[in-house]
């Protein structure tokens, strides 16, 4: 919900912090916006990996998401600049959370709508764990 406020606030949001000459930054800041989303849904995983003692899984997965957004960085940095980074930068994040979705699949035999939706019991459980319902 924070990213679809900032998504539509962005340009409000950077005028009236920033000013009118950072109106060009909205661009490159929606672009980041989705892999930054993908990211942190990465490091649920990749501290779920570290608790059953994988480590070394998130590592490689974290080296492999590197090297892409490096890659594509060389390639889209010198066409289409700060656009580029941004989109290289949210791939990178999407290959990290694909990568880490596959070792949750195979590994551990998760279901992919388990990992990507909330159930009910997931929602009581995080409403009692922030004293929102006892």
């Amino acid at each position: 919900l924070v990213i679809i406020g900032i998504l539509v606030l962005a340009k409000p949001l950077i005028i009236m912090l920033f000013g009118q000459e950072f109106v060009p930054a909205v661009t490159p800041m929606m672009l980041l916006l989705p892999g930054t989303m993908l990211y942190l849904l990465g490091r649920v995983v990749i501290q779920f990996l570290g608790s059953r003692g994988l480590p070394e899984v998130a590592y490689v997965t974290l080296l492999l998401s590197c090297m892409t957004n490096t890659l594509l960085s060389w390639m889209l940095i010198p066409r289409f600049g700060i656009h580029g980074a941004a989109i290289a930068s949210s791939a990178g994040n999407v290959v990290l959370l694909l990568m880490l979705l596959c070792v949750m699949v195979t590994k551990f035999k998760v279901r992919l709508v388990r990992c990507l939706c909330l159930s009910l019991q997931d929602c009581r459980s995080m409403t009692r764990q922030l004293g929102v319902v006892r």
